[in-house]
């Protein structure tokens, strides 16, 4: 049974939304907590990152940096895409892998329209209209 007290159940709604009401009775599903952003069941949000160029590597973990671009694999099936990422005057790459070939096709799709935002607002958008 929940107890959380109902006052601080609307606050982290409203806080797990940016401020937006959900609809009514549903909790948002972040795209960091999505059920199938995984590979073999292992969690693929957020992606380790990989110097590339640029400034001394900071071996930034996590959700860090601006998202500059998305790469499909071009090899089948294609169950991966690469994130390109800029932090602290350097260069990073990543890996996200995908069982659901379907959704990684959508994940592409969505990342490339949200180039040039910080990973970690990527990691808060809403995907409940994809469970």
């Amino acid at each position: 049974m929940c107890t959380i007290p109902f006052k601080k159940l609307s606050e982290l709604k409203r806080r797990v939304s940016d401020g937006r009401e959900p609809e009514q009775g549903r909790f948002p599903m972040l795209l960091r907590d999505h059920p199938l952003f995984n590979h073999r069941k292992v969690p693929s949000w957020p992606p380790t990152w990989t110097w590339v160029s640029g400034l001394d590597n900071k071996h930034p973990l996590g959700e860090i940096g601006i998202l500059r671009d998305v790469l499909p694999s071009r090899i089948k099936p294609a169950d991966r895409c690469f994130l390109y990422m800029d932090f602290d005057g350097a260069s990073y790459i990543g890996c996200l892998l995908i069982d659901d070939i379907a959704f990684c096709r959508q994940i592409v799709e969505l990342l490339l329209a949200n180039r040039n935002k910080t990973i970690a607002d990527i990691g808060s958008l809403d995907l409940s209209s994809t469970v």
